[in-house]
């Protein structure tokens, strides 16, 4: 974009007067050609910001709904009584593992999956003695296999990215608009300055648009802070 701002201000000095004879064609109103451009432009760019952050909430919504799963079974395991114990310090173990990382990453998703394989054996192994304990065993399990379950599509929308080539079409378009924009403007400190903020502020909403999509990394990652809260609630 600053590339098509000095493109812009070049031509414009090449060009002189040719370019007033079609400023109309060139010009950002409704007839213009870069009007169009902006139009395009925008439509893509809101789309995108609005699809990465569907993706962002998700992703964190995956796994604060993982995190109270978690924190069910715990209670519940306690609820069984002293023959639970061996998988609710497994499952205990499994969250702490997780909730020591300082971010969420694919290490996280590697360490949990690990670590609750033998919370599903410890379950499994358990046999029920009361009407009590035979109603909380398949709760118990179901609530791990959905955590499982969750975690992994979590970590498949996290790694769903937008098109390179979307977004190298839309950086392309930019570029035109800002070098119609500086093909119009006087040569002056000012207007050099606003085509700046202009392209600065664009390229920080390509910026966020990246961010969100990758939830698990980056600036912008999702936190740990609903698993050390469940971690919290049912381990000593």
């Amino acid at each position: 974009m600053c590339a098509g701002i000095a493109l812009g201000f070049g031509l414009r000095a090449a060009l002189k007067e040719t370019i007033f004879e079609a400023k109309e064609i060139v010009g950002i109103g409704d007839a213009g050609v870069t009007g169009l451009v902006v139009l395009l432009s925008a439509v893509v760019l809101g789309l995108l910001v609005a699809s990465a952050n569907s993706s962002f909430n998700d992703v964190r919504d995956g796994l604060a709904d993982s995190a109270a799963r978690v924190s069910l079974a715990g209670q519940l395991l306690k609820d069984y009584g002293p023959a639970a114990d061996p998988a609710r310090a497994a499952l205990c173990q499994a969250a702490g593992s997780a909730a020591r990382l300082e971010a969420v990453d694919n290490r996280m998703s590697m360490i949990f999956e690990e670590r609750l394989e033998p919370v599903t054996h410890e379950i499994r192994a358990l046999s029920p003695t009361t009407a009590a304990q035979t109603d909380i065993k398949p709760r118990v399990e179901k609530l791990i296999e959905d955590v499982r379950l969750t975690r992994r599509n979590v970590f498949e929308e996290s790694n769903t990215r937008s098109p390179r080539l979307l977004i190298a079409v839309l950086v392309f378009w930019l570029a035109t608009v800002f070098t119609a924009f500086a093909l119009q403007s006087p040569r002056s400190l000012m207007a050099f300055c606003a085509l700046l903020v202009g392209a600065v502020s664009v390229s920080a909403a390509i910026f966020l648009v990246d961010e969100l999509n990758t939830p698990l990394s980056g600036m912008i990652s999702v936190s740990t802070s609903p698993l050390q809260r469940t971690l919290a609630t049912f381990c000593p």
